[in-house]
Order: structure tokens, then C-alpha cells, then sequence
């Protein structure tokens, strides 16, 4: 949706953080827009922001792939589960763990000597299986936070 007109489109590319979108709607750079995706789960709704617009002739778009290059402002946590069912991003790995027995955790992490953070989710018996396997999966230069059920 561009204002109150709506477009279709087709996902090319997807990431935790943007997508790339093969469509004919033209709106400006850095214009806030909302994008619904229909994968095979429920429809979600995105608020996106274009970032790049790659223009092709119509002529070549068979041959090139012309669209809209946007980054996520926000998405619904169904959109994060999407990508681990995909195999992307951070949590993927996590999803692949659920079929495991066992409690699901999330490990709240921080960097050190650093200010980035990460979240991993993990499939443990208790809280302390779930850090040490955080911190595993992360490596060396990181501290727990905090480890919550889920």
C-alpha cells in the first residue's frame, strides 16, 4: 500500500532487516510504506521504508529485475519465525531445535567491551543448559544477560 492504493508485488529477497520487491508501484525514497505478505501462514503486515529504486524498462523486466529495495521499520514476530522456517537469520538455527525435547529459552546477550547485543533462543532443560548454550553459539566476547522461558 502507497497512500490508499495498493499494488501487487513479488518478494525477491528477503532479510532480518529489508527486502527486495519486484513491482510497478513508484513511490519516492525514504517514503514509509506498508507491505502485506501472504506466505503459506497467516498474511503479515510490514511498515517498510524505500531505500532504493531500481527502474527497469518494461521491455527487459523478464531479463532484469527492477523494484524497490526496502528496509523493515517494523514487523509482526510472525515475520522473524518466517525467516527461521526459511533457514535466515539469527534464529534459524532455533527453529530447527524445536522439534528437540526439552523447554524453549531466549538469551539476552551482550558484547564486551562493545554495545551490541544479540538475542538466541535455544532448546534446554533448564536456564543454565540455555546460557552455556548461548554463549557457545556466540563465541568468545560475550556476557549473559538474561535467559527468559518461552
Amino acid at each position: 500500500m502507497i497512500g490508499q492504493r495498493e499494488y501487487s508485488a513479488f518478494v525477491l529477497d528477503l532479510s532480518v532487516s529489508g527486502l527486495f520487491i519486484q513491482t510497478h508501484a513508484q513511490p519516492r525514497l525514504g517514503e514509509r510504506v506498508r507491505l502485506y505478505l501472504s506466505p503459506a501462514t497467516a498474511p503479515l503486515e510490514l511498515d517498510v521504508q524505500v531505500m532504493r529504486v531500481k527502474k527497469v524498462p518494461p521491455a527487459l523486466m523478464a531479463q532484469a529485475k527492477g523494484g524497490l529495495g526496502v528496509r523493515i521499520v517494523s514487523a509482526p514476530a510472525e515475520y522473524d519465525r518466517l525467516l527461521a522456517q526459511l533457514g535466515i537469520g539469527e534464529n534459524a538455527e532455533a527453529f530447527e531445535l524445536e522439534s528437540e525435547p526439552g523447554r524453549r529459552f531466549r538469551v539476552h546477550a551482550a558484547q564486551l567491551g562493545g554495545s551490541r547485543s544479540r538475542r538466541v533462543d535455544v532448546a534446554a532443560s533448564a536456564p543454565d543448559e540455555a546460557q552455556a548454550l548461548a554463549l557457545e553459539e556466540l563465541g568468545n566476547g560475550w556476557k549473559v544477560i538474561r535467559v527468559e522461558a518461552v
